[in-house]
Protein backbone atom coordinates (compact mmCIF):
# COMPACT_ATOMS: atom_id res chain seq x y z
CA UNK A 1 0.00 0.00 0.00
CA UNK A 2 0.92 3.19 -0.91
CA UNK A 3 2.19 5.98 2.45
CA UNK A 4 1.10 9.55 2.41
CA UNK A 5 4.04 11.83 1.53
CA UNK A 6 2.49 14.26 4.19
CA UNK A 7 -0.62 14.97 6.88
CA UNK A 8 -2.72 17.00 6.51
CA UNK A 9 -4.99 17.89 9.57
CA UNK A 10 -6.55 20.53 11.74
CA UNK A 11 -4.31 22.70 13.74
CA UNK A 12 -3.61 21.66 17.24
CA UNK A 13 -2.72 23.66 20.61
CA UNK A 14 0.98 22.09 20.77
CA UNK A 15 1.33 23.59 16.65
CA UNK A 16 0.39 26.90 17.57
CA UNK A 17 3.79 28.29 18.72
CA UNK A 18 6.08 26.23 16.49
CA UNK A 19 3.65 27.28 13.55
CA UNK A 20 4.32 31.07 14.57
CA UNK A 21 8.19 30.32 13.00
CA UNK A 22 6.13 29.50 9.39
CA UNK A 23 3.49 32.41 9.67
CA UNK A 24 6.21 35.20 10.26
CA UNK A 25 8.07 33.87 6.58
CA UNK A 26 4.18 34.80 5.03
CA UNK A 27 3.38 37.97 7.66
CA UNK A 28 6.53 39.19 8.95
CA UNK A 29 4.89 42.13 10.88
CA UNK A 30 2.72 39.65 13.05
CA UNK A 31 3.98 39.24 16.33
CA UNK A 32 2.99 36.40 18.74
CA UNK A 33 0.61 37.64 20.93
CA UNK A 34 -1.38 38.67 17.97
CA UNK A 35 -0.69 35.22 16.29
CA UNK A 36 -2.05 33.43 19.49
CA UNK A 37 -5.12 35.65 19.50
CA UNK A 38 -5.86 35.40 15.84
CA UNK A 39 -5.43 31.13 16.81
CA UNK A 40 -7.97 31.65 19.80
CA UNK A 41 -10.47 33.16 17.88
CA UNK A 42 -10.01 30.88 14.98
CA UNK A 43 -10.56 27.46 16.87
CA UNK A 44 -13.34 29.10 19.16
CA UNK A 45 -15.23 30.01 15.81
CA UNK A 46 -17.43 27.78 14.14
CA UNK A 47 -15.66 24.92 13.06
CA UNK A 48 -17.24 24.56 9.96
CA UNK A 49 -16.54 27.80 8.68
CA UNK A 50 -13.38 28.66 10.30
CA UNK A 51 -10.34 27.04 10.92
CA UNK A 52 -6.70 26.54 10.37
CA UNK A 53 -5.35 23.45 8.63
CA UNK A 54 -1.80 22.39 8.93
CA UNK A 55 0.67 20.50 6.45
CA UNK A 56 3.57 18.13 7.57
CA UNK A 57 5.77 15.59 5.95
CA UNK A 58 4.76 12.19 6.86
CA UNK A 59 7.04 10.62 10.17
CA UNK A 60 7.77 14.41 10.83
CA UNK A 61 6.15 16.18 14.16
CA UNK A 62 6.21 20.14 13.21
CA UNK A 63 3.75 21.49 10.60
CA UNK A 64 5.52 23.04 7.59
CA UNK A 65 3.25 24.50 6.38
CA UNK A 66 -0.52 26.19 6.74
CA UNK A 67 -3.62 27.21 6.04
CA UNK A 68 -6.32 30.12 8.17
CA UNK A 69 -9.57 29.59 6.19
CA UNK A 70 -13.11 31.20 6.92
CA UNK A 71 -16.25 31.37 5.03
CA UNK A 72 -17.40 34.50 3.49
CA UNK A 73 -20.49 36.28 1.17
CA UNK A 74 -18.99 38.03 -1.56
CA UNK A 75 -21.24 40.33 -3.53
CA UNK A 76 -19.63 39.01 -6.96
CA UNK A 77 -19.44 35.05 -6.10
CA UNK A 78 -22.06 34.56 -2.75
CA UNK A 79 -19.92 31.57 -0.43
CA UNK A 80 -16.36 32.63 -0.66
CA UNK A 81 -13.54 30.53 1.55
CA UNK A 82 -10.93 33.14 2.16
CA UNK A 83 -7.41 31.79 2.89
CA UNK A 84 -5.25 33.56 4.59
CA UNK A 85 -2.11 32.81 5.62
CA UNK A 86 -1.41 30.16 2.79
CA UNK A 87 2.33 29.26 3.60
CA UNK A 88 4.27 26.38 3.40
CA UNK A 89 8.33 26.09 3.77
CA UNK A 90 10.51 23.23 2.05
CA UNK A 91 14.46 24.13 1.52
CA UNK A 92 13.90 22.02 -1.92
CA UNK A 93 10.46 22.22 -3.00
CA UNK A 94 7.17 24.23 -1.72
CA UNK A 95 5.22 22.86 -4.45
CA UNK A 96 3.50 19.31 -3.12
CA UNK A 97 2.75 21.02 0.42
CA UNK A 98 1.32 23.88 -1.25
CA UNK A 99 -0.57 21.44 -3.85
CA UNK A 100 -1.52 18.99 -0.73
CA UNK A 101 -2.98 22.04 1.77
CA UNK A 102 -5.00 23.98 -1.80
CA UNK A 103 -6.64 20.30 -2.41
CA UNK A 104 -7.92 20.58 0.99
CA UNK A 105 -9.07 23.66 0.77
CA UNK A 106 -11.03 23.35 -2.12
CA UNK A 107 -12.18 20.36 -0.16
CA UNK A 108 -13.53 22.61 2.17
CA UNK A 109 -15.25 25.08 0.26
CA UNK A 110 -17.20 22.48 -1.69
CA UNK A 111 -18.17 21.05 1.91
CA UNK A 112 -19.14 24.65 2.80
CA UNK A 113 -21.08 25.26 -0.51
CA UNK A 114 -18.78 27.73 -1.35
CA UNK A 115 -18.77 29.34 -5.21
CA UNK A 116 -15.11 30.59 -4.84
CA UNK A 117 -11.66 30.35 -3.02
CA UNK A 118 -10.29 33.70 -1.84
CA UNK A 119 -5.95 33.47 -1.67
CA UNK A 120 -4.88 36.38 0.04
CA UNK A 121 -0.91 36.39 -0.34
CA UNK A 122 1.98 38.64 -0.82
CA UNK A 123 3.56 35.90 -2.73
CA UNK A 124 2.08 36.18 -6.47
CA UNK A 125 3.72 33.43 -7.88
CA UNK A 126 3.99 29.72 -6.04
CA UNK A 127 1.02 29.63 -3.96
CA UNK A 128 -1.40 30.23 -7.01
CA UNK A 129 -0.44 27.56 -9.09
CA UNK A 130 -1.63 25.05 -6.96
CA UNK A 131 -5.02 25.89 -7.30
CA UNK A 132 -5.72 25.91 -10.97
CA UNK A 133 -6.47 22.45 -11.49
CA UNK A 134 -9.72 22.57 -9.35
CA UNK A 135 -10.60 26.16 -9.67
CA UNK A 136 -10.15 29.21 -12.85
CA UNK A 137 -8.72 32.55 -11.29
CA UNK A 138 -10.52 35.58 -12.22
CA UNK A 139 -8.39 38.30 -10.56
CA UNK A 140 -5.49 39.25 -8.86
CA UNK A 141 -3.52 41.63 -7.09
CA UNK A 142 -2.69 40.54 -3.18
CA UNK A 143 -5.90 38.80 -3.52
CA UNK A 144 -6.57 35.86 -6.32
CA UNK A 145 -9.95 34.82 -6.44
CA UNK A 146 -10.76 30.77 -7.99
CA UNK A 147 -13.91 30.25 -9.15
CA UNK A 148 -15.35 26.79 -8.12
Amino acid sequence: MHKALFVIEPMTDEQVDPCFVIVRIALPWVDQYHWRLFVRRTLSARPDCHGIITIRWSGRRFPCGLAGYRCEFDIEHDRVLVVRPFVAIDPIDNTPLLAGLATRLTAIAYDNRCQAIRVVTRDNRSPLATFDAAARMVSSADEHTFVL
